[in-house]
């Protein structure tokens, strides 16, 4: 686990308080894969599963508010399943940062997906 994952889980942290951009910035620093020790690319991986677009568009709308770079790598799933296949194409170094969940979807909802998921 990165020191910026663990320092979110911290109460006490000053992380706490920190815009995305801020943590952006902060992880760019310390950026490191735990499954070989390579350094990851500083922008964040993220994925956005809902079966609406116009909720996917507002997201991206608040990431860019933040300042977050959209042509890096954003996915984008319209149900649980398409988000579910994505994942398990990724591998553990590449593997999304972020990923928002609809928890109401056709063919699978949020709640199952998260759950097969974290499997």
């Amino acid at each position: 686990m990165s020191e910026a994952a663990s320092a979110l889980r911290s109460d006490s942290s000053p992380m706490n308080a920190m815009t995305a951009k801020d943590f952006r910035a902060y992880e760019n620093k310390i950026c490191v894969d735990d499954v070989d020790g390579e350094i990851e690319p500083g922008y964040p991986r993220i994925l956005i599963v809902d079966d609406q677009v116009f909720n996917i568009e507002a997201i991206k709308v608040i990431l860019r508010a933040d300042n977050i770079d959209l042509n890096n790598d954003i996915q984008e799933a319209y149900n649980g399943q398409q988000a579910l296949d994505l994942v398990k194409e990724r591998t553990a170094a590449n593997m999304f940062h972020i990923i928002f969940m609809d928890c109401n979807m056709p063919f699978m909802d949020g709640f199952e997906c998260t759950q097969l998921i974290r499997q």
